[in-house]
């Protein structure tokens, strides 16, 4: 059995945990505040425009992902989820995101 463990010690490939170049998430979370007239479909439909014009054409910007609740106690709150190559990037993507919004 020893003999079994040493060769696998010896023999084994090395694996490392940590990417040559990792990539950075920020996560922010905010509360839903609708008006009285507003609705869930019009936000969707105000999310998707922004995620097709804003996020989608940022190009410091990996990935982001929108998260919410859909039971619970509390389902005004939402998460963003965004993906950069650098910290450099969070910066840039966040300037580049003012400018698409404009």
């Amino acid at each position: 059995m020893a003999a079994i463990l040493l060769f696998t010690f010896f023999f084994s490939t090395t694996v490392f945990a940590q990417d040559e170049s990792p990539h950075i998430f920020t996560v922010s979370t905010f509360e839903f505040i609708f008006p009285d007239d507003g609705s869930i479909a019009e936000w969707d439909s105000l999310n998707t425009l922004f995620m097709e014009n804003v996020i989608n054409q940022n190009e410091y910007i990996v990935s982001q992902r929108v998260l919410r609740h859909r039971w619970g106690n509390n389902s005004l709150d939402i998460v963003y989820v965004s993906e950069y190559n650098s910290f450099t990037d969070i910066e840039k993507g966040q300037d580049r995101r003012t400018e698409l919004f404009n």
